[in-house]
């Protein structure tokens, strides 16, 4: 049996001894802030270093600082107030200075530029600069100068009369716009007759039958290689159709008369995308697509005397002769077509559709009827 080293309580009391104490339990030690670190930090006095307690003279150094600290209290708030009612007394009493009693300080001269011996001077600023401000500043006086005249000229009449049209320009300009009413009128009353006729057929339970078209807008729809296919996949007659717009890119179009190429339009049918056009899309293609052909070259038509020199001998003096020489098919329709050179469109607004397929099938090409008038829209 294991014995412990340790004699029993009951041992012991056989025995006669008594049980040894037990040792107190160990305390952290926190170190406390003494007071007399706060007052000698408030006084501003080194604390005494500790030093061991054998050597002589040093019980006697510790207790007379401690003495000195001890004499220093706080102040208390009246002190405080009369401690700073007194120093603002001072301040009051002390003289100010007068400014006349201010040393005047002698202003320094500023240093001489330095020359260098033998040494050009640099200009402040570079050449080149000074060259645009010239320039600049001599192109607004021209400017200016210009408006002041072009002022003087318009309001100035007494200086610079306005010039007046001669009696020649007048009277011509009569004669354009009592052909142009003229068309107007003709224009309107078409139109309520069309209207008039409808109304009628209408009234007795009929239906009216739309003239056929004399005018057909022709548009190639596939470009110069497809011809070369083309011709050599039919026949001459289709190439020679497709060569009619005399056009080299596409998309080309032009005004035809539909009863001399009808048939040829339906030959070349599945490169071509035509239809009947109204008086509002010739008006667009002529206004804003329109150029002449004048000494062979392609000419905008920004005046009426570009056409009277070259179709005067056919009647046609102006824009708005040769746009009614065209709606209408006229007995002047191949000169106003041979004057006017191919109209160039830009692709419609959203692309093509199925070039391959048919109109009617939901493609592009072939004939539209009055619905090429919605393609020209979005393509003038």
């Amino acid at each position: 049996m294991h014995r412990s080293p340790f004699p029993s309580s009951r041992n012991m009391v056989e025995t006669g001894k008594t049980a040894p104490a037990a040792a107190p339990a160990k305390r952290l030690r926190v170190r406390k802030k003494k007071p007399l670190d706060k007052a000698l930090r408030k006084a501003k006095v080194a604390k005494p270093k500790r030093v061991s307690a054998g050597k002589p003279g040093v019980a006697s150094a510790t207790l007379k600082t401690k003495a000195k600290v001890l004499k220093i209290r706080p102040k208390t708030r009246a002190e405080i107030a009369k401690a700073r009612v007194a120093k603002a007394a001072a301040r009051a009493a002390k003289p100010k200075p007068k400014p006349e009693d201010k040393p005047k300080v002698a202003p320094v001269p500023a240093p001489a530029p330095v020359k260098a011996d033998g040494s050009k001077k640099l200009p402040a600023v570079p050449e080149i600069l000074l060259k645009r401000r010239k320039r600049r500043v001599a192109t607004k006086k021209h400017k200016i100068a210009a408006i002041i005249q072009e002022y003087w000229k318009l309001y100035n009449f007494s200086l610079y009369p306005p010039p007046r049209p001669s009696k020649l320009s007048r009277t011509k300009r009569m004669k354009i716009f009592r052909r142009a009413e003229k068309y107007i009128k003709e224009y309107r009353k078409g139109e309520r007759q069309e209207v008039m006729l409808i109304r009628e057929a209408k009234k007795e339970g009929s239906v009216i039958v739309p003239a056929e078209s004399k005018l057909a807008f022709v548009m190639r729809i596939r470009g110069p290689h497809d011809q070369y296919v083309l011709h050599r996949i039919t026949c001459p007659s289709v190439l020679v159709c497709c060569r009619l717009p005399q056009q080299p890119q596409p998309p080309p179009a032009v005004n035809m008369s539909t009863k001399a190429t009808i048939n040829m339009l339906r030959i070349a049918e599945p490169f071509i995308a035509w239809g009947y056009p109204n008086l509002k899309s010739i008006k667009q293609l002529v206004y804003k697509r329109g150029f002449g052909k004048i000494d062979r070259r392609r000419v905008p038509l920004t005046n009426n005397e570009m056409i009277e020199k070259s179709l005067k001998s056919k009647g046609i003096i102006c824009v708005e002769d040769l746009v009614h020489e065209i709606y209408t098919v006229g007995d002047n329709f191949q000169a106003a077509t041979n004057f006017l050179w191919p109209f160039k469109l830009n692709n419609p607004t959203g692309g093509w559709r199925k070039k391959t397929n048919h109109f009617v099938e939901g493609g592009a090409f072939g004939n539209r009827e009055d619905q090429i008038n919605v393609l020209l829209s979005r393509m003038i």
